[in-house]
């Protein structure tokens, strides 16, 4: 084995070379930028291949809990509101609802049992559920994640994210007559709410965004999530993610979630969805969505009149070298940053009190 391991050190390198040079060094660095946008659109139609063929193999897995929306150009993406049953009421029009986007892996069952209708203590605080309270929730999987598959043509680009969010609200507000949302989005799609905001900016009352810093600062993560660019590789990144996405929804989730027994819960959750034909697709948002966000000459920053609230999970292995101070240049004004202490990637179902307790008091001091 001694004589093994200088051989398996240089083919790492020689890997990791050659998959970041095809991926994306390669066609920057000769000026290809087609070539690379060509790539990149072979990438997610390889996506789309896939998942298409995978719903026709595992038809009718779509349960009767399952609600969609179905937008103008065939996509549909589940959803959970609290005003969407039998016996529910829209709450004080007056109150702008919160907008959470999941971000994959993560799946509305997570969401609905971590912070939903969270059942744990905290310390002896009685943990605040969404339901039933004066401000309605809506919570939604964009394509590519949980139940909302990357069909009809999707190239998982900014701007392709940020049209289905717009037609989403859209279809909320002709259906119970609330003028704007609070948008509360992670991660990557905090650039996707950048793009609403600008595109629609009578649609967003205010804005939260949680492990979301500078585009620049976003970039550097992508690369260390994919150090050795396999995923940043268009095709074989979307076949290494299809294939191994039980492996990756673990691993992400092991890196991600600080907890030993909410990971495990988290983890099982999300592999039930990937099980019944649910979606997990990093590759294509390394690939076209970081190109997009990447390309664009726009100024999207949110506007300096939009109440903007920045939350970090302090121990979030993913974003250990990460500023969260540049979460301040995605405003054009001020942007108020909580930090979490005891909770990674996800604070909002780490540390579900906490975050609702940032929220309230955001909400009620911009008085949305």
């Amino acid at each position: 084995s001694c004589r093994l391991a200088p051989s398996w050190v240089k083919c790492q390198h020689v890997l990791r070379h050659t998959f970041v040079c095809l991926s994306s060094e390669l066609p920057r660095s000769f000026g290809f930028a087609r070539m690379a946008g060509l790539l990149n659109a072979i990438g997610a139609a390889c996506d789309r291949g896939l998942y298409s063929l995978q719903s026709l193999l595992l038809a009718g897995t779509s349960t009767k809990h399952d609600k969609f929306v179905t937008l103008s150009n065939g996509a549909k993406l589940r959803y959970l509101a609290s005003f969407d049953s039998d016996d529910a009421v829209v709450s004080d029009l007056d109150n702008a609802p919160l907008v959470f986007c999941m971000d994959g892996p993560n799946v509305l069952e997570n969401f609905v049992t971590q912070l939903y209708s969270p059942s744990q203590d905290e310390g002896g605080v009685v943990p605040i559920s969404l339901v039933n309270r004066d401000r309605d929730v809506i919570a939604f999987e964009p394509r590519g994640t949980g139940m909302s598959l990357p069909t009809n043509g999707f190239g998982f680009t900014v701007e392709e994210y940020a049209e289905d969010c717009i037609e989403f609200l859209r279809h909320h507000q002709a259906q119970t007559g609330y003028s704007r949302f609070v948008l509360v989005f992670t991660c990557y799609s905090a650039y996707v709410a950048q793009r609403v905001a600008k595109a629609a900016p009578e649609l967003v009352a205010g804005i939260i965004v949680t492990q979301a810093p500078s585009i620049a600062q976003e970039c550097r993560w992508m690369q260390r999530v994919d150090q050795y660019g396999l995923m940043r590789t268009p095709v074989l990144g979307q076949i290494l993610n299809f294939f191994a996405s039980t492996w990756l929804n673990r691993r992400w989730f092991g890196i991600a979630v600080r907890d030993r027994t909410l990971r495990s819960q988290l983890t099982a959750r999300s592999e039930r969805v990937l099980t019944r034909g649910g979606a997990f697709c990093l590759a294509s948002l390394l690939q076209s969505f970081a190109t997009s966000l990447l390309d664009s000459n726009r100024d999207d920053r949110f506007a300096s009149n939009l109440p903007c609230m920045a939350v970090w999970g302090t121990q979030d292995r993913s974003h250990a070298p990460t500023d969260m101070d540049s979460s301040r240049e995605l405003a054009l004004g001020p942007i108020e940053i909580v930090r979490l202490d005891g909770c990674g990637h996800f604070p909002e179902l780490e540390q579900p009190v906490r975050f609702m307790q940032a929220v309230a008091a955001f909400v009620s001091k911009n008085s949305l």
